[in-house]
């Protein structure tokens, strides 16, 4: 039996464990939720990758862009511009295309910006 010198001691060992188990569970927490959005915005930016760098492909290998319904077949969400300039300086004589690759990040109002730039021969020429 448990002399009065003691009394209430077990009651307060309890409640600071419990308050260290909520405090770790909050720490797991907050950890889980920045992984998870650090990890949406990553493939979010995967995908801007992938769709600009197949577009710029499909435009030096078949002069045509890839469409709107193939690529939000296989990049939903993605939303392509893609800009023809011609060369300038040194990059005379050489088409400047610019893939603008973008896609919202959902639950926020950011959004993932890929641009890739890639400069190739003017049609008709060596």
């Amino acid at each position: 039996m448990i002399r009065g010198r003691y009394k209430g001691w077990i009651t307060i060992e309890m409640i600071s464990v419990v308050g260290v188990l909520l405090l770790i569970g909050v720490g797991l927490a907050t950890l889980l939720g920045v992984t998870k959005r650090f990890n949406a915005e990553q493939m979010a930016r995967m995908r801007c990758l992938a769709a600009a760098q197949a577009e710029l492909d499909s435009l030096v290998a078949r002069g045509t862009e890839l469409g709107d319904d193939r690529v939000q077949r296989l990049w939903p969400g993605v939303a392509l511009q893609v800009q023809r300039a011609p060369g300038q300086g040194g990059w005379e004589g050489l088409d400047r295309i610019e893939v603008t690759a973008e896609r919202a990040l959902r639950g926020t109002r950011r959004t993932v910006q890929v641009r890739l730039v890639r400069y190739v021969s003017r049609e008709g020429q060596p």
